[in-house]
């Protein structure tokens, strides 16, 4: 047999009881194809799940992180292109570098923790739905959205909002006042 199921009660010094029988070392290596219940199949189960979902879920956010910077980094350069002149302006009567970069890197901050708090409503909304839908059928939830998560979104957002605001302000910033407002 591939498979024996072992009737248990489900009470929880049972269901302890057999975590550490599917965490035993011995276990593992030895029968863990052999000699099985329903509670550890359903483990296997969900840790076959965590593994697939883990993986998707880094590359999607892996992708969708370079997405981000890339829109809001063109947002940042159409919003450069078209305020040119100010820029120049602002550079002739006495404006250094940093000041541009702070007028810039608020408006990317502001649009950025608009997104924050919109990604992080979403995100325990996601977790809750798919938490309910799972343990309809296996009876565990393995979506946590809880302060560290919240803190890797927010750590994201602002390396994010850096690195795509960076690159068109530093090259606005650069420009002598007289080349920019001559440009237009």
């Amino acid at each position: 047999y591939q498979t024996i199921y072992i009737p248990f009660q489900n009470k929880e010094e049972n269901i302890n009881e057999m975590w550490n029988i599917y965490n035993n070392e011995n276990f593992i290596n030895e029968s863990k194809n052999t000699i099985t219940t329903s509670f550890i199949s359903t483990l296997s189960i969900v840790d076959e799940l965590v593994e697939i979902l883990s993986s998707v879920f880094l590359y999607s956010g892996i992708f969708l992180c370079i997405f981000a910077l890339l829109l809001l980094s063109n947002f940042i350069s159409l919003s450069i292109t078209n305020k040119t002149k100010e820029i120049g302006i602002l550079r002739a009567i006495g404006a250094r570098s940093l000041d541009v970069f702070k007028i810039f890197f608020s408006e990317s901050f502001t649009i950025a923790i608009i997104c924050l708090l919109l990604s992080t409503i979403l995100s325990i909304s996601i977790s809750n739905i798919m938490n309910n839908l799972i343990a309809i059928e296996l009876g565990v939830s393995i979506f946590v959205f809880g302060f560290i998560s919240f803190i890797i979104m927010v750590l994201l957002a602002v390396l994010t909002t850096i690195i795509a605001t960076y690159i068109p302000v530093r090259k606005a910033a650069k420009k002598k006042p007289v080349e920019t407002i001559r440009a237009l």
